[in-house]
């Protein structure tokens, strides 16, 4: 997991929190699970990364800061999905589409396609159905808030990438170990 280091050999900020909710090593040793008795070593590594994760966070302001930070973010995320169900059911309320929100989540832990093109649709519609909503009015908003999230997401790193001095040339070479 080299390519979540900063730079200077360092865990990167993104990594220490992902690390210390224990989302990554957890959830990925479930998914690897071999049904062949290995889990318990994957689990302990995994158990591991998650202490070392916590080891490296100095303050409890850091933590204050990954936490309010994590909570504005799922805010703003289940705003989106409110407002974009209000386009196409106004009676819906918070709860749905902050249920919404959280099941388009998780869908994402088994990475069955690129994108989660598809299965992102399915868990929003699966989602919404639960509180009534029609398919065909979930579709267009599950496909409406996945372009403009990964709209954003792709800016957003654009503009990252360029405040660095890094062009996609770079990114090739870095990928390719030159």
């Amino acid at each position: 997991d080299t390519f979540l280091h900063a730079t200077d050999g360092s865990l990167a900020v993104d990594e220490v929190a992902i690390r210390a909710l224990g989302v990554v090593p957890v959830g990925a040793e479930l998914a690897r699970s071999d049904g062949a008795g290995h889990d318990a070593s994957r689990m302990a590594e995994a158990l591991r990364d998650l202490v070392e994760g916590f080891a490296r966070i100095e303050s409890a302001r850091t933590i204050a800061l990954v936490v309010g930070l994590s909570v504005g973010q799922w805010l703003a995320i289940a705003a989106s999905w409110w407002f974009g169900l209000a386009g196409v059911w106004p009676s819906a309320g918070f709860a749905a589409a902050s249920f919404a929100a959280s099941v388009v989540a998780l869908s994402s832990i088994v990475p069955l396609v690129p994108g989660g093109l598809g299965v992102v649709q399915g868990a929003a519609i699966l989602a919404l159905s639960m509180f009534g909503l029609p398919a065909e009015p979930s579709l267009a908003l599950a496909i409406v808030i996945h372009a403009v999230q990964a709209g954003v997401v792709l800016v957003l790193g654009a503009i990252a990438l360029a405040s660095e001095g890094i062009g996609l040339g770079s990114l090739a070479s870095m990928r390719r170990g030159d």
